[in-house]
């Protein structure tokens, strides 16, 4: 995810997209890159069996397929709306001239991406070597810690921007075992659920997972 201080592509327009449209294909060389505004965007990959995984989301400001504009090859991953989003487009001749003209935005894409590494070698740690309710709760509290808060208080309330099989492939687990974490979590008080909605009282009590008793 960017910072907050991510700059916007020049161009003025930007559309709003609805859930579930393809932004991008795994495979291809992309023409034009994207810059959310508002909004989340899976990423998810395609293996040699047909087998499609989630990879990463990206919420707003994010840029996403400026790594493979860079190098120049095509994206090893596909881009699919997860929520309605207003994203700016560019295309990948103007990008790579700003790159060059502009150095404050280098320096954000720079910084970016080496954001993305760090949490990609995170999500790689956690995967050899965490259990299954801490890799929960990492996951929720990185998406409780963009979402809004609501009421008085800090409390959050977020909807899931993606389908629960998708979260139980993002941690490791089986569908039924994100069930069974989901109610522990709910059980212990780090989260509440209620129509759809998961209600997380203390976003920094979410994600220190110290002390958490290993059910992975």
């Amino acid at each position: 995810m960017m910072s907050m201080t991510m700059q916007a592509p020049p161009e003025p327009g930007a559309c709003v997209y609805p859930i579930g449209v393809e932004l991008f294909r795994q495979g291809h060389a992309l023409a034009e890159v994207f810059f959310i505004v508002r909004g989340t965007v899976k990423l998810t990959q395609v293996d040699r069996k047909g087998r499609e995984s989630l990879i990463g989301l990206e919420t707003s400001p994010a840029w996403i397929g400026s790594a493979a504009v860079i190098a120049d090859r095509p994206t090893p991953t596909s881009a699919v709306t997860c929520t309605p989003a207003l994203i700016r487009r560019c295309s990948a001749k103007a990008f790579r001239k700003l790159l060059h003209e502009d150095p404050q935005l280098s320096i954000n894409i720079h910084e970016a991406h080496a954001r993305e590494l760090c949490q990609q070698s995170t999500r790689i740690a956690q995967l050899c070597s965490s259990d299954s309710r801490s890799r929960l709760r990492s996951a929720l509290a990185r998406f409780a810690a963009a979402a809004v808060p609501f009421g008085d208080g800090q409390a959050v309330k977020m909807q899931l921007p993606f389908r629960r099989w998708e979260l139980a492939e993002f941690i490791g687990v089986r569908p039924e075992h994100l069930s069974r974490l989901l109610r522990d979590l709910e059980g212990d008080g780090l989260i509440r659920r209620a129509k759809g909605w998961i209600i997380v009282g203390d976003v920094e009590r979410l994600a220190d997972d110290d002390g958490a008793e290993n059910v992975g």
